[in-house]
């Protein structure tokens, strides 16, 4: 891996306070997905798709930290997996997100990138006082098309046959939010 020097997004989010639109969150998603498609292709998963293993330089965002890549179906041993948290069963919890972004397939970049565009999406989100606290559909003003395909990336582990047909729904989901801006 060649060396980038840049800052990571989660610095640029909590530290500089950078917020994106739902277009621009979108854009930065088909960046991302250039690598994960190159590293799918070839047989791998990234399996860490998160804030801080992006880093930005150049205005470019690059991926980074393949520690925790392995080959498209290859299962950890008990005791990693046990280490790495991933032995709970609690929707929702902690674990059950690393389980998530951990399995050894395609889709858990594509969860990643999905949990990505979410802290991406709260980066410029306010909180009103005193409010409850309500699911991200219901917090975040996104379009419906927007709301879909993160919905997709979120929750449905066979929504794509490949990458290639993942990034090809968000370029059409970009051009259309083009066309109607």
């Amino acid at each position: 891996m060649e060396y980038i020097e840049g800052y990571n997004l989660e610095y640029a989010i909590y530290e500089r306070n950078l917020t994106f639109s739902a277009t621009n969150g979108l854009q930065l998603l088909k960046q991302l997905i250039q690598p994960l498609k190159q590293l799918h292709d070839a047989g791998y998963v990234h399996r860490d798709v998160r804030i801080p293993n992006v880093i930005l330089a150049g205005g470019l965002p690059h991926l980074i930290d393949l520690g925790l890549s392995c080959a498209v179906g290859e299962e950890l041993p008990q005791e990693l997996r046990d280490t790495l948290g991933e032995g709970s069963d609690l929707a929702g919890s902690a674990a059950a997100i690393k389980r998530r972004m951990r399995h050894p397939h395609p889709s858990s970049d594509w969860f990643g990138l999905g949990h990505l565009f979410l802290f991406v999406m709260y980066a410029g989100y306010e909180a009103v006082e005193g409010q409850v606290e309500r699911s991200w559909e219901e917090e975040l003003a996104l379009p419906a098309l927007v709301r879909d395909f993160l919905r997709k990336l979120l929750n449905d582990e066979s929504a794509w046959p490949s990458t290639e047909a993942c990034e090809r729904e968000l370029d059409e989901l970009i051009a259309t939010l083009e066309r109607e801006a």
